[in-house]
């Protein structure tokens, strides 16, 4: 989900929201609750409507967990059986 919220077609009030937050990727974004943005100073229900569409749209929403998978092979570790 490499994906970067400034690629995202979303309005610049929105951007900025995000930005002035430090959400950066779309991962980042997805984590957060409707709650939190709404906590935002300028953030009300249309940022938040604005958000779910665009995250709909690609198959995701707010408030997701995100699962960090670790690929032991790649990091030269062998988990035991």
């Amino acid at each position: 989900m490499g994906l970067q919220v400034r690629d995202m077609n979303l309005p610049t009030r929105v951007k900025t929201i995000l930005s002035r937050m430090g959400i950066v990727t779309v991962e980042d974004l997805v984590q957060l609750s409707a709650k939190e943005l709404l906590k935002e100073q300028h953030s009300g229900r249309g940022t938040v409507v604005e958000i779910e569409k665009q995250l709909a749209l690609v198959g995701l929403h707010l408030g997701m967990t995100i699962e960090r998978s670790v690929d032991y092979r790649r990091q030269g570790v062998v988990p035991s059986s």
